[in-house]
Formats: structure tokens, sequence, C-alpha cells
């Protein structure tokens, strides 16, 4: 008989020998089954080095020993495993003792921590102290990106008051049941649609094979506990540390380097504290030492009205050790590798079972700034995307979580502004960085059409690269700003009322009183705004007629236009401009400025109307006259087109003294075109493309009183378009009250040197929230503070190295790059 042979006959008579003891230890764990196990570990150590030149060895040893041997074990502990029996709606029935399982998620509006103080824990302890089901557990998970914190208990009334204390809802069956799959940890996740998303869930378990969803789901946790045996170190807690009073850091401890699940269980029931209170003492009699464990009783006796029970296991994937420490001094429990008894954890989760020897006595004081809401619930329908503080997932909807979808962006320079800019716009384009395509970049129903309204060129190369591929549809069109004639009373037609819109007028009156101001002339008075309107309803009402243009007077400002209609289409320069068939030119038939001013001019003269009504004729007529030789006086020479990328480039006109009214007249032209599609898409049932307008340097604009009281029509106007407005500036003091009310979305970006001051304007100026203040002190250089309506969180935008080179504006600058690469070695 070989070697060979003798190894495996003997192995498999050992194999024989270790099962006979296998239902001991199960039903009895005492030192003699150790000390066996050991005598046969040592014993196989000497064969392995005896004969380790035969290759088959290992297999050998998987396939008489380690396959038998998990089998059996599995076998007898998979019994006893949690099982989803039934899903309802607001729980799910398991087959453990108390059956009914509630629960939370500790996600809120902000990536801040709320905390549960003392008052409100001592509200909680009176509700759970006489109630046999008193026990809630405290679960945290990480798994990468993936971050959650749950309240989980079979007394439904303990885990609504958490739930009304937080302002947060209980959990849904199905979303209970989802919650149990990750806390196995074996679940995977991938983003895409600028969500989270999980490759296990409720949803995706209906479709298989027509089963039952608490059949699928079970098999899922079956295997969970295979894999978990396999990869996950167990660790419990033997002591409890003094914590009490000091809020737990959440961030600090997300931001360790651990895969995996905590469990912390917290037993309120008196009558159960009770009467573990002498078994507990007892039980350490088996550990040796009693060192570092406090007599239950001596807790009582000192403080009756508030002990608890508490216990806490920790199952961390790859773990060497060093992680489970730092989770312990930041949670206040000493741990301690248990890998000899490590499956019943992982095949019978707390929820089943609590292990008496691990039980501690506490007070409520240790649950005190405990439990919180550490991270921010995600959106269906985000438009950005990226990793808050602790290095959780986090995206944001600048509509859907806001009263409106207006923003502003301000940072100062070299803080990350046009960085943090760009990314956003390439998130909600869904960016190729390689080939430029943009596949959200449109203009249909849940697409994105971007108005890029740039000064100083930072954005020139990203939409170089977009414009690049011919699938985008995108144009730039500062070219056309050198010889640009708006019409500034070329109203479109209301179908419903048959008039001209009356927020169109109400621009011009605005665009007009802004050029005024400009030119250090008053803006229209309320009367003269009236008698303007007056002037614009009656013209187009046919009223009051207009000057009969001819073919001959396009041809110094509308030079295109004109060898169109001449040589093209054989019109004569004598031609009246009403009489040209082609809709096409439709715009040529509108009114102009001077047609307005010759009527404020005749009224004025009218006496069969009040004095007051003259003088306001009589004054406009003085004020448009000043705008007689203006870009406003002309028709139009500007055409948008449908345009999906508009990028245009105002370094042409910066310098003009006119440039503001310039400016948004070309942005009035814009809007109009986008509001024609959008009215469209209303009739046809249809939602319209999200309308993004990134508006640079915006201080420029907020310097004119006239612009103010337009924005405040403009904000609401736009909104009903589904157009957003995203103002990027510099400072914080140049943006007015009245302009800051109507942007409910507040991005913040600073550097450390800079962060006091920031934090200082921020104090004198908005009337922070200490969660606010709080996210700007934590806040670290390239992540930004975003306020909105319901909250405030941070949120970092990870780049590629290929982005940070495209998005950079300076080529000595690229900060982010160098971040990026300091969080991979990181990881």
């Amino acid at each position: 008989m070989d070697n060979k042979t003798k190894v495996t006959i003997f192995l498999f008579f050992l194999n024989l020998v270790i099962i006979q003891f296998l239902f001991l230890m199960l039903i009895n764990n005492t030192r003699f089954v150790w000390v066996f196990f050991s005598l046969c570990y040592i014993l196989f150590f000497y064969i392995w080095l005896k004969y380790k030149k035969f290759p088959t060895f290992t297999k050998m040893f998987y396939k008489y020993f380690v396959v038998s041997f998990s089998f059996l074990v599995f076998n007898h502990k998979l019994k006893d495993r949690v099982k989803i029996l039934e899903i309802k709606e607001d729980s799910i029935i398991l087959n453990t003792m108390n059956k009914e399982l509630f629960g939370v998620e500790l996600t809120g509006t902000s990536s801040v921590e709320k905390y549960i103080n003392n008052e409100n824990i001592r509200s909680i302890y009176d509700s759970a102290t006489n109630e046999k089901k008193g026990l809630i557990y405290q679960v945290i998970v990480k798994n990468d990106k993936y971050q959650k914190m749950y309240i989980f208990s079979y007394y439904r009334e303990v885990v609504k008051l958490i739930a009304d204390i937080l302002n947060i809802r209980l959990l849904k069956g199905t979303a209970l049941a989802d919650a149990l799959v990750d806390v196995n940890l074996n679940n995977d996740y991938f983003i895409a649609d600028r969500k989270l998303n999980k490759i296990i869930n409720i949803d995706h378990a209906k479709a298989i094979d027509n089963n039952p969803k608490e059949a699928v789901i079970n098999s899922i946790l079956k295997i969970s506990v295979a894999d978990n045996v396999k990869k996950a170190q167990v660790y419990r807690a033997y002591a409890v540390k003094d914590t009490s009073m000091r809020p737990i850091d959440y961030v600090k401890l997300f931001k360790i380097p651990f895969k995996g699940v905590i469990w912390c269980n917290f037993d309120f029931y008196k009558t159960r504290r009770n009467g573990f209170a002498q078994t507990f003492h007892d039980a350490r009699k088996m550990w040796g030492q009693k060192a570092g464990f406090e007599n239950f009783k001596d807790i009582f006796d000192r403080n009756p009205s508030n002990p608890i029970l508490t216990s806490s296991t920790a199952l961390l994937i790859d773990s060497d050790g060093s992680d489970i420490i730092q989770i312990g001094e930041i949670l206040g429990y000493s741990y301690s590798n248990f890998q000899h008894s490590r499956l019943n954890p992982i095949c019978v989760m707390p929820l089943q079972k609590v292990d008496t020897h691990f039980v501690l006595p506490i007070t409520s004081d240790f649950l005190n700034y405990r439990i919180a809401l550490t991270h921010k619930e995600q959106t269906l329908k985000a438009d950005i995307y990226g990793v808050d503080l602790k290095g959780a997932f986090i995206n944001f909807s600048f509509a859907n979580e806001n009263n409106a979808p207006h923003s502003v962006i301000l940072a100062e320079t070299g803080s990350g502004k046009s960085f943090a800019k760009q990314k956003m716009l390439a998130q909600m384009l869904d960016l190729d960085i390689k080939t430029g395509y943009c596949e959200k970049l449109g203009l249909n129903s849940h697409q994105y059409a971007i108005r890029n309204l740039d000064i100083g060129g930072s954005d020139f190369k990203t939409f170089k690269l977009i414009e690049s591929n011919p699938k985008n549809n995108a144009r730039r069109i500062s070219e056309d700003f050198e010889n640009f004639a708006f019409n500034i009373v070329n109203f479109d037609i209301n179908p419903e009322t048959k008039k001209p819109y009356e927020e169109d007028i109400g621009f011009a009156v605005d665009l007009i009183s802004m050029y005024l101001e400009a030119t250090g002339v008053k803006p229209l008075t309320a009367n003269e705004t009236k008698a303007f309107k007056d002037i614009a309803f009656r013209i187009y009402a046919g009223d009051l007629e207009i000057e009969n243009y001819r073919v001959s007077n396009l041809r110094l400002y509308n030079k295109e236009t004109y060898i169109k209609l001449k040589e093209s289409l054989g019109y004569a320069e004598a031609t009246l401009l009403a009489d040209i068939k082609e809709d096409e030119f439709n715009f040529l038939k509108k009114p102009k400025l001077l047609d307005f001013q010759k009527h404020a001019s005749i009224l004025a003269k009218n006496n069969q109307i009040e004095t007051a009504e003259r003088e306001a004729y009589f004054s406009l007529e003085g004020k448009l006259s000043g705008l007689k030789e203006s870009v406003f006086n002309k028709f139009d020479n500007f055409s948008v087109g449908e345009i999906a990328y508009i990028y245009a480039d105002f370094n042409t006109i910066k310098e003009n003294r006119l440039f503001v009214p310039l400016f948004f007249s070309i942005f009035w032209k814009i809007f109009i075109k986008d509001r024609k599609r959008s009215i469209e898409f209303k009739k046809q049932g249809k939602a319209s493309p999200k309308l993004i307008y990134a508006i640079e340097e915006a201080s420029n604009y907020f310097r004119f009183d006239s612009f103010i009281t337009m924005f405040e029509k403009l904000a609401l106007e736009t909104r009903k378009y589904n157009v957003h407005l995203m103002f990027i500036l510099q400072n914080l003091e140049d943006v007015p009250p009245a302009i800051m009310n109507n942007l409910p979305t507040r991005i913040f970006l600073t550097t450390p040197a800079k962060k006091q001051d920031l934090l200082f304007k921020i104090k004198n100026t908005l009337n922070p929230t200490n969660e606010f203040i709080r996210a700007v002190e934590v806040c670290e250089q390239y992540i930004m503070i975003i306020q909105y309506s319901k909250g405030v969180f941070n949120l970092k935008l990870e780049y590629t190295s290929e982005e940070a080179a495209l998005f950079s504006s300076d080529p000595n600058e690229n900060k982010p790059k160098k971040e990026e690469s300091e969080s991979k070695n990181e990881k």
C-alpha cells in the first residue's frame, strides 16, 4: 500500500471520529471537545508536512473532510435560520418566536446626523420597558458606497415612536424584506440612471420561475449564510465602554474601510433584565476572569429607573482585525474574534436568538445621541450624484426635491467651481468622456437640453468634445452676436386669449428699463409701463396701425434675409413686408419699437384722455426715442433653431456697456423657442425636456434693479416650462435677498483657508440652521455643501483623470485629479 492510499484511508476514518464528536459539540460547548479538535488539527498538520509532496492531498482533504463536515454543520444550523413566512403592508412575518417584524431606515433629507437625545430616549424606554417585545435592533450595514442604518423591532409601537421622533416613515414590508437581504451581505450594487441600484431586490424576485417572493428571498438568505461562513469574521462584544452623553461619530465610523454588518441589540423589558441579572453574573464565570464586566445588580441598585441589556455582533468580510478595533472605539464596545463559535451568529441572526453569554448591562444614557438619521434618502429621478462625507452614494434632483428647480453655485476662484458645474452637466447628459456622445441630450421627454451661457470660456473644451460627436445636436452661437438685432416688441400670440403673452410684454418693459439704467436714464415708471402695455395690446388687436416697411429696409441690419428675399425669392426692394407670402418671414410683419414711439407721441397729444395719461405717453415717447438706434429697434436677425445644446460665449460683448441688456435679449430669444416647444408637449400630454440654463458671472446682472424685478417674474414663468436657471458667481454678498429667495438650491464650495470667512457670511446672510452650519464646518475641499428646501447635505463629485483634464480651465490646475489619486491610494 503506497503512502497516498494510507493518507486517504487515515483521513476517512479520522473524519468518522470527528463526525461522532460533532453532535456533542452542537449540543454542549465544552472545553473537552475543543481540546480534541486541537489534537486533530495538529495531527492533520503533521500529515501535511510529511506528505505535502503529493499534489492530491489538498483535494482529498477537501473531499473527505471539509465537504462532509460543512454539510453536516450547515444542515443542522440552517434549520434554525431566519425565514420570511409572509410579506405584509408594513411588516414581515418570520419563523421567530415574536413573528411580526417592523423597521425603519434611518435616512432623511440631510447627510448631517440628526440624533435622538436623552429626553426622547426616555420616552422610548418608558414605551418598551413593560413590553415583552420591547427589544430593538440597531443594524449598521456597509458595502462600499451602499451604507445604511436600520432599527428593527417586533414591537410596533416603539418603532413608530422612533419614526415619529425622527419624522420618517415605517418601512413597507417589501423594503423590510430587501433590508434583510442587504444585512446578509449577499447583494451587489451598481450605479445607473444616477441611482444606486441593487442586483437583488423584491421586484426581481417576483419574476423568478413564478415562485412566491418569500420563497425566493429565503433561498437567497440561505445562500448568503453559506457565503458568509467562508468569508466573514465574527466579532462579539464582551465589554462596554463609557460613551454616554457623547454623540456617535458616524462620519468617522463609515469612513473605516470595512465591509460587513454590525448588530447592536437593546433590551428594555423589565422582567427579562431582572431574570438575566444573576444569570449574567454567573455566565461570566465560564469565561475566566470577570475584570471588565460589571455586575448587573450593581447597576440596577444604583439607578433602578433605566437599566438596559445590550449585545453586539459584527460580521466583517475579509477583516484583518484593525477595523473592529476602530469600530469598537466609536460604538463603545470591546470586541473579540469568536471564530470557534462563528456558525451560530452567521446561521442564526440576532432576530432569531440572543446569545445570553454575550449580554451586557448598560443604562439608557448609553443610547443618548446613538440612534440618528445618518444618510440622505435616495431620490428616484436624480440630476446629479456623488458620495457624501461618509463615502456613501448620494444623489439629488433640483426639481423633484424642491419647490422650484432654480439654483446658484457660489464659489471663489480656486475652490473647484468650474469643475463642479461641468461635472454636474456631464452627469445630467450621461457624457461619454471618450467619444463625446451624450445619451441624455435631446429635445424629447425625459432628456436634457443645455443652454450654457458662458463668459470666459471655462466650458469651451467640454463643449468642443460634445460638438465633435455628430450624434449630438449642439451648436455654438457666439459668432452671431457681432451684428445682433432683436425686435423687442416681436410678441407671440397666446392661442387661448388671441392676445400677446402678458409675460412677454412684461419682459420687454423690464429689458427696456435695464437698457435705460445702463445708459444712465431712469427705468420706466408704473404709469409709463401701463402706457406701453396699452399700446402693445392695441397694436396687436389691429386698433393702431404700424409702418409699412419694405424689403429695402432690411438692407443694412438684416443682410441675409434681404439677400434671400431679393435674390432667391425674387421680391423687389419696394415690396411691402406685409405682402411676403412665405411663413418663415412672418416675423417681418410684426411692429417695431419705432411704432410704439410714434403712437406714444400721438397719444400724448390726445386731449380726450386724462392729463396723467398724456404725461405718461409723453415721457414714454421720450425714453423710447433713446432706443431708436439700438439693437432693439430692428427686425430679428438671430435664429435659435431646434438645438439641444446651445453654447453661447459672451466674451465678444462682455466689455460693451450694454452687455447685460444684450445678454438678456439673447436669453429671451432662446427661452421663447423653448417655451413654444414646451407648450406643444403639454398639449400632447407629454413631459417637456429639462431645460438647464447655466449662467456664468451672474453678479453682472444682479446690480440692476430692473433685473431683480424681472427675475421674480422670470423664476415663476420659467418654472412652468421645466426650465432650471443655474446661476454661477463668486460672492454670496453679490446675491440680493429677493433673488436668493427664488433660488431654493444653494451650492457652496470653499477652501480650508476661506471656510471661516464663508461661514461668517452665511450666518450674517442666510439665517442658517444648526445642521447647515455643521455641514459647512465638517466640509472638506472640493466637496459641495448643498442647501435645499428640505435640508442640507455634502456631496463630492468623483472625477476620472480624463475628466479632470477636460474640465480644467487652467493648464496648471489639476487639483481634483490629485485628490482622486489620493483616494485610490486609501483604497
